[in-house]
């Protein structure tokens, strides 16, 4: 009788599991498929993040870039008043085959024109020196010339140079010591009396 009664239970209990959970039942795969027009909005708003990153990135960067090689100092506008200091772009060369510049051109007083026009003879020149201690010069760690030293009624201040302007002097007297450029600039210097430090230290820089 208990056998019987528990294979009755165990039944039901079958029957119930099989109800809610069916051996075999078909679910039907899903049929949707996105349109013509999905997938253009999809590759269109992934071309527009890709264009609008990449020109954001080369924004930043280069504003990163001319921040970082355009440093001023504290005192720049009083030290250089009349110095404009607005980023503008310059050719130096026209990228063309057998075509030169003017910089790149033979010899003449043109091109050593354009060239001093750069600044190639500008640089050194006498900071004073109160404005030397605005920017942190110290005459205990910088050269301080007293007055009237560099001549008559010249005050007290130290010798500085901008560092382009010394760069493009020695790209400069490289070209003026090209072999090319050499038998033009013989007739108004002795190349003798530039000693041979000086000459390898052009090189080097």
């Amino acid at each position: 009788m208990e056998r019987s009664s528990r294979s009755s239970s165990e039944a039901e209990w079958q029957s119930e599991k099989d109800n809610l959970l069916p051996e075999s039942e078909h679910i039907p795969s899903s049929s949707y498929r996105p349109s013509n027009r999905s997938i253009a909005l999809i590759l269109f708003s992934i071309i527009t993040t890709n264009l609008l990153t990449n020109l954001l990135t080369y924004h930043f960067t280069k504003t990163s870039i001319l921040t970082s090689y355009s440093h001023d100092l504290p005192s720049t506008p009083r030290i250089y008043p009349s110095l404009d200091r607005t980023l503008h772009k310059t050719r130096f060369s026209n990228h063309i085959l057998n075509h030169t510049s003017i910089y790149s051109a033979p010899p003449s007083p043109q091109v050593d024109k354009a060239w001093n026009e750069l600044g190639v003879k500008d640089q050194i020149f006498l900071l004073p020196e109160q404005l030397g201690k605005e920017i942190g010069l110290d005459p205990r760690r910088h050269v301080l010339a007293p007055e009237n030293t560099l001549g008559e009624g010249i005050g007290a201040g130290y010798g500085v140079f901008v560092q382009g302007s010394h760069d493009m002097h020695c790209l400069n007297e490289i070209r003026r010591a090209l072999y090319f450029n050499k038998p033009y600039y013989l007739q108004f210097e002795n190349s003798s009396l530039t000693p041979e430090w000086s000459r390898r230290s052009h090189i080097r820089k």
